[in-house]
């Protein structure tokens, strides 16, 4: 047994008897029991379940195995994929350590370890999780030096640290062991470019550009005389990456299409296959005809099938994702089309497969992928429901089909289990995330039994979907359905906080419509104009002290995580030394098209608190290639202060950017947004955190 075999053994041994029980506990929901089939027989029924997108069933499945045969490899496998296509990281790792106890020479549960140490470290904020990525990536490259998708990973972990000095040196410490391989050598000159470049070395970026394309001149001509396909895959995929880290687009384009040739080398590079070729394709093609743009989903689709084998499983999710947007876009495309025929398009405007579609059959594919989706998605499985709803009610058609897919949501949301929303959602945004979604399923089925003629049901729902989560659009709803009670009195007064919730804080897709019913409504019951925009105003003020104490009543109070960064003059700054001060950290990166779109509206915020020494102003930048930050500051004139990170994203638990942290003078966590609501909606709202942390 190998010193890394015996370690795996050692550390898994005590969280393994804690999966154990978690193990027996799923086995126990079987229908069957344990040992009324075979425990091959029970594998294989966890895989087609997982390949269905039951994956919570495909667990059980595949625990009720482990509760009989702890060691069987194939199923410690099995459980630890489906956890962590979950994001049941908490679950997913140690699962694959003890499967790599059990498998140690199976290069794929290598690779899904350190994809779910990563992932796990991006989601939960877990530092010692990309520690721990980066360390077995390095043990893992030393056994599988071809096998490209781990330094991806481990690449994926130190930006999390923002410390890409990490994997280099491990990179640096392998190097003797596994320095002939391609894949190292190619891998191993990108992280050294990178920090070069990083540090402004500009002598060192030219001659490691050089090394690149010697080792690319080298890589092409053995490919051209490759003994075996391995091998040509290999060697097609240092020219992709090596191509890639000097920016040649065309030239990476033309070795991965050629690599796509090689299918046994597909998974080497499926990432730039999927936004090099897939993405490119596909938005090009966006203003073809839809039957263009469905042959390349079909197409991919085929490339990423959603079975077992295929390790690029979750990849489906998206061509499948685009298909329900352009069936959806069709289907409205027909309804306007119905609605003004002088107006809309013409008859042959969708030609082929997708226009041979009648109707009905466009209907029962939106939806039957509706369902789909909503399964194998866990990450926006809530939103897949979402999409095919509001496109039925948007075409006003089969409300009983609204109904089933809104009581299905709500359904899986009563069940309380992951993979409905982004794992990313911190715990303090769980459960009013999942009211908002709860509260938008709600007024869908009161829609949809309003139109089934089952109004006392409808108001129900209406007024549940108001009460769980008040927004513009579901007191809107609320009032459109009064009124046509003949409720006028009631009907108005929501109608004009429908209309007052839209002043504040937006929500209504086409404002004049709801306006003109309000007036309506304000003429039966002998109200005119000006009281009806009186009525809006005073609405709107209470709306938006509503939305304040929604935003800021309710404080975090959560322990801030201490760091000590550099700023763009050499300056550190460490978060503890502004005790006493209300502190605003703004995350964002050059490549972040929504902070770029927030930054000047930072910029003047931060300007406008300048002569308050009780709030500070901090602008943390996430990108790794520090010259890139330094030179987009310099472009566009901002002066503000700027930290380059270190990790501390992660101990925030950034996931997702721009990202606000606002610290009170205590020095503790107090709000956190995310996002760019626009710029009316961003100044208030920051304002209303920092004031009401300054105010005492």
């Amino acid at each position: 047994m190998s010193n890394r075999t015996a370690f795996l053994r050692r550390s898994t041994r005590i969280r393994f008897i804690g999966l154990m029980l978690g193990w027996a506990a799923l086995a126990s929901a079987l229908a069957c029991q344990p040992g009324s089939s075979s425990l091959e027989e029970r594998l294989a029924d966890g895989r087609a379940k997982f390949e269905e997108g039951f994956f919570h069933d495909a667990k059980a499945a595949f625990a009720s195995v482990l509760a009989d045969d702890p060691d069987h490899a194939a199923a410690a496998y099995a459980y630890a994929r489906t956890a962590m296509v979950l994001h049941e990281y908490e679950e997913a790792i140690p699962a694959y350590e003890r499967a790599l106890a059990l498998a140690p020479d199976d290069p794929r549960v290598h690779e899904e370890y350190v994809y779910s140490l990563g992932w796990g470290g991006t989601f939960r904020g877990r530092r010692d999780w990309f520690d721990q990525a980066i360390e077995a990536a390095g043990e893992a490259v030393r056994r599988f030096p071809d096998l490209g998708p781990l330094y991806f990973e481990a690449e994926n972990a130190a930006d999390g640290l923002n410390d890409a000095d990490a994997w280099l040196q491990i990179l640096e410490e392998i190097e003797p062991d596994v320095g002939d391989s391609p894949v190292f050598r190619i891998h191993r000159a990108g992280a050294r470019l990178e920090k070069a470049k990083s540090s402004g070395d500009d002598d060192n970026v030219a001659a490691l550009e050089d090394e690149i394309r010697a080792q690319l001149v080298e890589a092409a001509e053995a490919a051209e005389g490759a003994a075996s396909e391995p091998e040509t895959g290999l060697l097609r995929y240092v020219l992709v990456h090596g191509h890639s880290l000097l920016d040649d687009r065309e030239a990476k384009r033309r070795w991965l299409e050629r690599l796509e040739e090689v299918p046994s080398a597909r998974h080497l590079a499926a990432n730039y296959a999927h936004f090099d070729i897939f993405y490119e394709d596909y938005f090009a093609a966006s203003e073809e005809p839809a039957d263009v743009q469905l042959e390349i989903l079909d197409r991919w689709l085929e490339r990423f099938p959603p079975r077992w084998e295929n390790e690029d499983f979750v990849t489906a999710t998206v061509p499948m994702s685009l298909r329900v947007s352009l069936l959806v876009e069709e289907s409205e495309r027909r309804k306007r089309s119905e609605a003004a025929p002088a107006e809309g398009s013409s008859p042959d405007e969708t030609t082929g497969r997708l226009a041979s579609l009648a109707d009905d059959a466009l209907l029962d594919e939106i939806i039957d992928l509706t369902e789909r989706l909503a399964r194998l998605d866990t990450e926006f499985a809530l939103g897949s429901y979402g999409e095919a709803i509001y496109h039925l009610l948007a075409v006003d058609e089969r409300p009983d089909e609204v109904l089933r897919l809104a009581d299905q949501g709500i359904a899986r949301i009563r069940e309380g289990r992951s993979g409905l929303i982004s794992p990313g959602t911190r715990t303090e945004e769980f459960e009013p995330t999942m009211d908002n979604w709860w509260a938008g399923f709600e007024r869908a089925r009161g829609r949809a039994l309003h139109r089934l003629d089952r109004a006392s049901e409808a108001e129900k729902a209406l007024r549940s979907a108001v009460a769980r989560w008040k927004r513009a659009d579901r007191l809107a709803s609320l009032g459109e359905f009064l009124v046509e009670q003949q409720r006028d009195a009631e009907g108005y007064e929501m109608l004009v906080d429908a209309l007052a919730w839209h002043a504040a804080a937006r929500g209504l897709r086409d404002e004049p419509p709801y306006r003109d019913e309000a007036l309506a409504a304000a003429g039966r019951i002998g109200k005119s104009e000006t009281e009806l925009d009186a009525d809006i105003a005073a609405a709107a003020e209470r709306a938006r002290a509503e939305l304040r104490e929604r935003l800021v009543g309710r404080p975090l109070d959560a322990e801030a995580p201490d760091f000590e960064l550099a700023d763009t003059l050499g300056e550190d700054w460490r978060l503890s030394d502004l005790a006493g001060k209300t502190v605003v950290l703004n995350y964002w990166a050059t490549w972040c098209g929504p902070c770029r779109a927030e930054l000047p509206h930072y910029a003047e915020l931060a300007g406008s608190y300048a002569d308050r020494e009780d709030v500070v102003f901090l602008a943390i930048t996430t990108d790794r290639d520090r010259s890139l930050a330094r030179d987009f500051l310099e472009e566009h004139g901002y002066e503000f202060t700027t930290l380059f990170d270190e990790g501390s994203a992660t101990d925030f638990n950034i996931t997702g950017i721009p990202a606000t942290i606002v610290i009170g003078p205590k020095g503790r966590i107090q709000y956190r947004a995310g996002g760019f609501p626009g710029k009316e909606r961003y100044e208030r709202e920051m304002r209303w955190r920092i004031d009401e942390l300054s105010a005492g």
